[in-house]
């Protein structure tokens, strides 16, 4: 989680910030300057009740600069890190356990590891959404299924059907 703070602009331009608040003062927002903290590091700036550091010292421990040559591996370690917990953080490309690709003429989605070509990918699949619906049955099979279900058996069926083979059912018996 991430705290909003704000900090005079003078000191900012001076690098010797002195003060901070939660909250904007009625002293004039144009005169401050926000800034994004960790909640522990607002722990940190409570219990000193001064902040001890520099503006350009803030700004390297706390913001990281990602690399403008998106080859590096560099650059592929931060964006796989990003939106994860630190705890699940990688620390080079090997780590990777996999980049996944759609393809968007079929909507097939493949994986492979990092570094590997193109003809070593696998295909996976992605839940209901990806399923393949090439093997759906026909009206007539899916009365011949149904009249063989019990009461208890028939909605653990009807929910493993796909969504079209459910809306065919459901169709010809609200006709």
């Amino acid at each position: 989680m991430k705290v909003n703070i704000w900090i005079k602009k003078e000191d900012v331009l001076s690098g010797n910030i002195t003060e901070y608040y939660t909250q904007v003062k009625n002293l004039g927002y144009e005169d401050y300057v926000q800034v994004s903290v960790t909640t522990d590091e607002l722990a940190q700036l409570e219990d000193s009740n001064k902040l001890k550091i520099t503006y350009p010292e803030f700004v390297e421990k706390h913001y990281t600069k990602v690399p403008k040559d998106t080859d590096s591996d560099d650059w592929l370690v931060a964006q796989y890190n990003r939106n994860r917990e630190q705890k699940d953080w990688v620390t080079s490309k090997k780590d990777i356990p996999y980049i996944y690709e759609r393809n968007p003429d079929t909507g097939a989605v493949y994986r492979r590891h990092s570094g590997d070509k193109h003809e070593n990918r696998e295909r996976v699949s992605m839940g209901v959404a990806e399923r393949d619906y090439s093997g759906e049955k026909g009206l007539d099979q899916l009365k011949k299924e149904m009249l063989t279900k019990t009461g208890a058996e028939f909605l653990p069926w009807f929910n493993k059907l796909t969504k079209h083979e459910q809306t065919t059912l459901s169709t010809f018996y609200n006709d």
